[in-house]
């Protein structure tokens, strides 16, 4: 009977876990810069870059402008992390090399990889705890870096 309580105690909390989780990554729909212009789309699946997406995982593109600079924000919310685990390695493979993609991360729990994309720079990183995955690209080093600091200070801040 011991053993029963404690099972549905930590059901409980993993189903607790999962739907805050959701509410969390719907939060990014309205993330909103200060000084930047912004179109959002959201959809199932898609592309980044080159790299497909699983038709099930949610995903947001957004476009902003600030003065005379474009950037693309994506965010990705996968339903477990082992799905988040195979797309990032094989994204960071995509544009790197294996050495590369095998240091990108603490499975599981962060990723980082930075790189130049056909011109663009592209920041990307991902959140095990969250099973969320990032991606800016843009021209310009100090604008990625720019908005790669508020999409963080969103998720902690909530502005």
């Amino acid at each position: 009977m011991k053993n029963f309580k404690l099972i549905i105690t930590f059901l409980s909390l993993l189903l607790i876990l999962q739907i805050s989780n959701f509410s969390k990554f719907n939060d990014y729909i309205e993330f909103n810069p200060f000084g930047y212009t912004i179109e959002r789309n959201i959809t199932m699946g898609g592309t980044i870059l080159e790299t497909k997406i699983d038709i099930k995982v949610t995903h947001i593109i957004m476009d902003l402008k600030k003065h005379d600079e474009t950037y693309k924000l994506q965010m990705l919310n996968f339903k477990n992390i082992v799905n988040l685990m195979d797309f990032w390695y094989t994204f960071v493979n995509n544009y790197s090399d294996k050495i590369t993609s095998a240091i990108s991360a603490i499975p599981f729990v962060h990723g980082e990889f930075n790189s130049m994309y056909k011109g663009y720079i592209l920041k990307a990183w991902f959140n095990g705890f969250d099973k969320t995955f990032f991606i800016i690209t843009g021209t310009d080093k100090a604008g990625v870096e720019d908005l790669s600091y508020r999409i963080i200070n969103f998720k902690i801040n909530g502005d």
